[in-house]
Parts: structure tokens; C-alpha cells; sequence
């Protein structure tokens, strides 16, 4: 569990059970909550490759509505903040893999596990609040180290998941765009969005393609 996260009822026994009555289970999670206790994201849907050329190319996404899940197994990814696992699992096949210092960790970890012919389970009798980091809009207009960290694991994700070939073509036409970018603004004088695009330059000739 994340630590901005708490517990609404007894999330982590009823969690525990869940995995010790479905002993073919591996990985489960619950219902989250926000900060105004209304449901909030719980399991994402995969990124596909039209998901990482849209922020690429538009620099946003559009993250449609999921359909509401009973109890059982789910086509997506369970979101890090409270995840449970099978020790036996981790045992053989690890569980967050190392190469990810922040973001992106829990979904590959989900993608592994289905990769590897078990299910994804959602348990939405367990409640958790969970409090969230703050969204870029709210951190401000200049990038921070967290946006870095952001962009950084989604190309680590696109070479573990898509392939060399798909991550370089990517971050090629990325390194394009912040050129570009960092022209536009240079015209249009608005030095804070050309920090913005250096710093993203400078991360992406930093990625090993």
C-alpha cells in the first residue's frame, strides 16, 4: 500500500482472505477512494500504443470511463496503491521489478502476471482512501522532478512491454518534438516553456534506447 493511503474497513483481512479462498489468485485489490470518500480509480486500462502516441504528439489523453467491475477478474491493471500479492509468486517471479524507481511499477507488474496466465482481481469489498499526489495543474507550470520521473518510466514500460523497436521510434519523435517546441517558444518568447522543454530534451538524449 502506498503511504498516502488508509484503510475505510478491514481492506488488508478481507484482501488476505480473498487470495486464501482463491488459491489459483495471485494478485488482488481493492475499492479506492478519494480524499471525499467518492470511488475513484481502482484498475486502469492498459497504454496502448495509441495512448503514448497521443502525449507524444498532443502532449494529454483522454482516459475513457471503465465499465464497473464486480468482484473477480478484470481486464486491466490494479493500481499500486494497494495491491496484494501471493508470496509464492514474488518468490518465483519477483514483484515490482527494480528498474522502475517511480510510476509505471504497478503496471507492468499487472501485465506480468497476466503475461504469465494469472488473472487480475478486483475485490471492491475492500475500501481504501487514497490520498493521491498532486496533479501537474495543481504543482504548476513549471515541470517537476515527479513529471520527469513520469516520462522517464513510460519509456522504460514501452521497451519491457512494447519492444525496442516501438520505444525508439517514440522517443525519436519525442526528441523531435521538444526541438521543435523549444523553437516555437523561443519565437514566442515564453522562457518558462523553454525550461520546461529543456529539461525534457536533456531527459530524453539521457534514455537508453
Amino acid at each position: 500500500m502506498n503511504s498516502d493511503t488508509f484503510l475505510l474497513n478491514d481492506a488488508i483481512s478481507i484482501l488476505v482472505n480473498y487470495l486464501d479462498t482463491h488459491e489459483s489468485v495471485v494478485l488482488c485489490g481493492g475499492q479506492l477512494f478519494d480524499r471525499e470518500r467518492k470511488p475513484t480509480g481502482s484498475y486502469i486500462e492498459y497504454p496502448d500504443l495509441r495512448f503514448f502516441l497521443s502525449l507524444v504528439l498532443r502532449g494529454s489523453v483522454f482516459y475513457k470511463d471503465l465499465p464497473i467491475f464486480p468482484e473477480g477478474e478484470i481486464p486491466y491493471y490494479i493500481s499500486g496503491a494497494d495491491m496484494m500479492m501471493r508470496k509464492s509468486f514474488i518468490e518465483k517471479y519477483g514483484a515490482f521489478d527494480p528498474d522502475f524507481f517511480m510510476y509505471y511499477e504497478d503496471t507492468e507488474l499487472s501485465y506480468r502476471v497476466q503475461s504469465l496466465g494469472f488473472g487480475v482481481h478486483f475485490v471492491p469489498r475492500a475500501h481504501i482512501v487514497h490520498l493521491h499526489d498532486m496533479s501537474p495543474k495543481e504543482r504548476g507550470p513549471i515541470i517537476s522532478t515527479l513529471d520527469l520521473y513520469v516520462i522517464q518510466s513510460r519509456y522504460l514500460y514501452l521497451k519491457k512491454v512494447m519492444g525496442d523497436v516501438v520505444m525508439k521510434s517514440l522517443l525519436l519523435l519525442h526528441k523531435i518534438k521538444a526541438f521543435i517546441a523549444i523553437g516555437y517558444f523561443v519565437i514566442r518568447r515564453n522562457n518558462e516553456k523553454i525550461e520546461n522543454w529543456k529539461k525534457i530534451k536533456k531527459l530524453l538524449f539521457s534514455i537508453s534506447g
